[in-house]
């Protein structure tokens, strides 16, 4: 989804990396909705679910699950490890420095595990 993978590269480490997070959920959605009435395969349906998964809510990580289901495999793998990490913790520990958002002691114990940021 280029809203969302784009964007965050482009301002990687900057608040404004999630300053567009809403919109790209938005043409998702939209996105999902069509390809759903014009049965397009699982792969484009796939990467609509970026945006959910990249979302700091428990709505947004249970539509993620969906798409991904239906592919399987390391897309699945990858949304089952986000959507753990977001029910660990209530949100991504490591965008709190660049949000400037206060971390736990849960969360700073967490980004010192291997892999923590995966």
């Amino acid at each position: 989804m280029l809203v969302d993978q784009l964007l965050r590269n482009i301002h990687r480490r900057s608040p404004r990396a999630f300053a567009y997070d809403a919109r790209a959920r938005e043409v998702a959605r939209s996105a999902l909705a069509r390809s759903h009435r014009r049965a397009v395969s699982s792969r484009p349906r796939f990467f609509h679910c970026l945006p959910f998964e990249h979302g700091e809510n428990p709505a947004d990580q249970a539509r993620a699950v969906e798409p991904c289901r239906e592919r399987g495999g390391e897309a699945l793998h990858c949304v089952e490890a986000y959507r753990a990490v977001f029910r660990r913790l209530g949100r991504f520990a490591h965008r709190n420095a660049i949000l400037g958002r206060p971390s736990t002691a849960e969360e700073e114990a967490f980004l010192r595990e291997p892999a923590s940021s995966s």
